[in-house]
């Protein structure tokens, strides 16, 4: 790659249409290096310097600051999505994946200490981390209720320093915006990965609401952060966010 052009790196953030852009990335820049396992994560630290040269492009489950470990610049961009909407979809998914029945399992009592989903997982995925990072699981690292104000203030400027950033609720001007702003050509986003669970199962009660936002408070903040940063920003840069 050009010394002059930066490395597109797309950091998904799950349930925020991050499979799809992906999928797109992929298909325009085929040496575009995706992560988004264990497995995955292990071969990156197996590159040679040389092949690690060759990486056209990296999307996938990977904190900001891959650049100091590449050792050139890169363009980042991820697509936000608001913090209590995306909750009850990754619930549900986890309860399915660990064979629960979602409707008999309470938001509210579910223990989610091994698996802090529902605290504040949008400041902990854009938060900054001492490299290297090993584990595809980096975001679970702080613990349940543990996210500090310092932390949020890092993900305020990984949003500042990002090429692009769209919006889910957005989604089609919002993947223009991403593609644009990592240098890459407009192209139709298909849509992957979407759960083909009952619609009804993501329905919450205004308790679970209260909960969740008493829980993501900070990422509560980021968000209308970002929504404040798309008035300062040119329209290349942030999509236009939901009102």
């Amino acid at each position: 790659m050009k010394e002059n052009i930066r490395l597109p790196v797309f950091l998904h953030i799950p349930s925020t249409g991050g499979s799809a852009l992906s999928a797109t990335l992929e298909s325009l820049l085929p040496g575009t290096l995706v992560i988004r396992n264990q497995t995955q994560f292990d071969g990156f630290w197996t590159l040679s310097k040389d092949k690690r040269a060759q990486v056209l492009g990296i999307s996938g489950h990977v904190p900001h600051g891959i650049h100091r470990v590449l050792g050139q610049e890169c363009a980042y961009a991820t697509m936000l999505r608001d913090p209590i909407e995306r909750l009850p979809g990754i619930f549900v998914k986890h309860l399915l994946s660990k064979g629960f029945d979602p409707a008999s399992v309470s938001l509210r009592d579910y223990d989610f200490s091994e698996y802090p989903i529902i605290d504040n997982m949008l400041t902990r995925r854009l938060c900054t981390y001492d490299w290297p990072v090993t584990s595809i699981h980096w975001a679970r690292r702080t613990p349940l209720g543990c996210v500090t104000q310092e932390m949020y203030e890092q993900a305020v400027g990984v949003l500042q320093d990002c090429a692009a950033i769209g919006f889910y609720e957005n989604f089609d001007v919002s993947t223009e915006v991403i593609l644009r702003g990592l240098s890459l050509p407009s192209s139709p986003i298909p849509r992957v990965n979407v759960g083909n669970y009952d619609r009804s199962l993501l329905d919450i009660s205004d308790a679970d609401r209260e909960f969740l936002e008493e829980r993501n408070a900070l990422d509560i903040a980021l968000y209308e952060c970002a929504k404040k940063l798309s008035t300062d920003s040119p329209a290349s840069k942030i999509a236009q966010p939901p009102k």
